[in-house]
Order: structure tokens, then sequence, then C-alpha cells
């Protein structure tokens, strides 16, 4: 029956999907240019699927996915959601080819900064993409900063202890100096985030992912120079926050808001190209078409769901800047009806004081004649 086999090859491409999630831990990477994302996701990889160097400009042109040998872990890298120098299209083009990488959704999202001042800016980004990726979205973010490198020498300079100068910049791969130089790190970390210290941006960004000791904030070294037991307890670090992030989220991947339109588009997709390839023994030749066809169409659907959501939060910011004037206007106005009151007031009391004045130079006046009046009755 050619509509039964449809269904069944429609089931088992969405199947597959639905069994990729499950079978594998699905990671995204996003964070802005040169901050290092490319550089984690070899390290969660232990190879270099990414390319990465210390350059101004991305070094990854497209957003990519790469997968562990044992297929247990799937990785994708992203570009341009935080590159200021793309254009609207290309970042609407890129947040679709990265919903399409990962269509049954994704267990952690890793948001990779520099270790250092953390910016208003970088804030403000973040919600964005939160509004964009749902509500979920930061019950499944991890915190990653890179380059605690930065974080040593800065730690190194104000120490005036040479011996702890020297193990801190020891980069030979005993387990010792590792073991140092992962004490040393968190202590570092431990002081750049500080509540006492930390800027405002920074410490509401950490509270969005469960604070420095929720289990979601992981500080790296991946500098050159980093002994091989600090790159490894790092990887061990980054493994164990996704695990707890997968765990607090009951397993599940995060398939809410574009995620659930991708897997919308999907499987329309899917539906729609079955019918003309009804045979089961052509879906495996033509599986690379009806990849590249489902592909494509969630990409577009993502475009045109990121477009409206947009829409409707740039209809949301307006409204609220209408509110925000009509409140400033509506201040004006009793200021302004303030200084009248003020001025009248400052009037009446200046004829207060000037009629009391007259009323007093009247009185020792008609004093005056009074006195004269009777003086000259007595004589």
């Amino acid at each position: 029956d050619p509509a039964v086999s449809s269904g069944g090859s429609v089931e088992r491409y969405l199947q597959e999907q639905r069994l990729r999630a499950r079978a594998t831990r699905t990671v995204v990477l996003v964070g802005p240019t040169g901050h290092g994302k490319s550089s984690c996701g070899n390290l969660l990889l232990r190879r270099r699927a990414f390319r990465c160097g210390r350059s101004a400009s991305s070094v990854t042109d497209v957003s990519a996915s790469a997968a562990s040998q044992d297929g247990a872990l799937a990785v994708t890298d992203t570009v341009g959601l935080f590159d200021t120098t793309k254009t609207h299209a290309e970042v609407m083009g890129e947040m679709g080819r990265v919903v399409a990488l990962a269509p049954g959704g994704v267990h952690a999202v890793l948001l990779v900064f520099r270790a250092e001042r953390f910016t208003d800016e970088a804030r403000r980004a973040l919600d964005a993409l939160a509004a964009l990726f749902g509500d979920a979205f930061w019950r499944h973010a991890v915190a990653v900063f890179t380059h605690g490198d930065l974080l040593l020498d800065a730690e190194a300079d104000e120490q005036e202890d040479a011996a702890t100068a020297a193990t801190v910049h020891d980069s030979g791969d005993g387990a010792g100096v590792g073991d140092d130089n992962e004490a040393a790190l968190s202590a570092a970390f431990e002081k750049f985030a500080s509540v006492t210290s930390a800027p405002e941006a920074l410490r509401s960004y950490l509270e969005r992912v469960g604070g420095v000791g929720g289990g979601r904030c992981v500080i790296l070294d991946n500098s050159r120079r980093a002994p091989a037991a600090s790159k490894v307890s790092g990887r061990a670090q980054l493994l164990a926050a996704v695990e707890r992030t997968v765990a607090a989220n009951g397993g599940e991947a995060f398939t809410g808001g574009i995620f659930n339109v991708a897997q919308q588009a999907a499987a329309a997709a899917a539906a729609a190209y079955e019918p003309q390839h009804s045979q089961p023994s052509s879906w495996a030749a033509n599986q690379p078409d009806i990849s590249r066809v489902v592909d494509e169409h969630v990409r577009a659907a993502v475009e045109r769901a990121v477009e409206a959501r947009l829409a409707e939060l740039e209809a949301g910011v307006r409204a609220l800047q209408a509110q925000v004037n009509e409140e400033k206007n509506h201040r004006a106005a009793l200021e302004a009806q303030g200084a009248e009151y003020r001025a009248a007031y400052e009037q009446s009391q200046a004829e207060l004081v000037r009629l009391q004045r007259e009323l007093d130079e009247r009185a020792q006046t008609q004093a005056r004649n009074i006195f004269q009046h009777l003086g000259c009755a007595v004589m």
C-alpha cells in the first residue's frame, strides 16, 4: 500500500531524528567572535573538528556540526549570532542553519565568553537569544569562561611571591603542576566572579545559570601554555556541566521556541517529499535529497519565525517606549503645575510680607500721631 509505505518512511525519518536526540548529547556553542567557541568544541570532541586561531575576524565561516567518534556527543559551532558586521539577512540565515543542524533539540547551550569584563551589551544579546529560543533557554544554558590564563596573569601580577608566580606560569605537564594550575585558576575565577566586586551585568548573568557554585559555570585555561592536566580537567568540567544540565531537565532536549518551529517544518517537509518517493527501496537512495529538502525548509521556517518574533519584540518595545513617554509627559505636566503653585505661593508670601510691613509702618505712624496728640492735650 503506497499510503502505508509513505507513512512508514516519513515516520522512519522522524524517528531517526528523535533517536539521534536521545542517543547523543547535543550542545550548541554560542558567543562572540574570538572568544574560543571553536577551541571549546575541539576540546569537547578531543579532536580538531572546527577551525580556530587568533584572529579579529571569525575563523569559522558558517555554523557547523561535528560528532565525537563514539557518537555520544554532537557539537554545533555557531558563527555570526553576536557579529555586528553581519547583515540582518546573514544573521537570520545562520539562526536557521543552527536550528537545522539540531532538529531534535539541544541538551545544553554553552555560552562562551572570555574571562574578562562582561558588558551590558553581551547581557542584552543573551536576553535577545533567550527571547528567540524560548522560556527554557536559561534552564539549558551553561556559562563557559575561556582564556582563564588572563585571570592567572592578572593574579600573578598582584602576587609578590615569586614561587606563586612561577607556579602559575609553569607550562609543564606534570600532575602536580596541573593541580597547582587548577587551584590557582579556581581561586582567580572566584575572585573574578566575586559578588562584592563583580559588575552588575556579570552578577545578573551568573544568577541566570545558577551562580558560580551551581554546577553550570566553567572556567577554562585554553591557552597553548596550559598544562595537559588542566585541559583534561577542563573537558571533564564541561562534560559534567552538560550532564548536570541534562539531569536538571529530566534528560529532555531543549525543543522550545524556534526548535519547535524547526521540528514542525521538518515533519511537514518530509511528508511533502515522501509521496514522490513512496517505494521503500527509494528511501535510502534519496536520503541525501530529503535531508537537503528538510534543511532548506527548516531554515526558511526558522527565518520566518525569527522575523515574526523580532517584529513582536520590537512592537513590545515601541509600546513600552510609548508608556515611558506618556509617563514623562505626565510628570513634566505635574512639575509645571507644581512650578506654578510654587510661584503663586512665593508671590503670596511676598505679598504677606509686604502687607505686614505696611501694617507695621501704619501702626507705628498712628502710634506717633496719638502720642503727639496726647502730648499736645496735656500741655
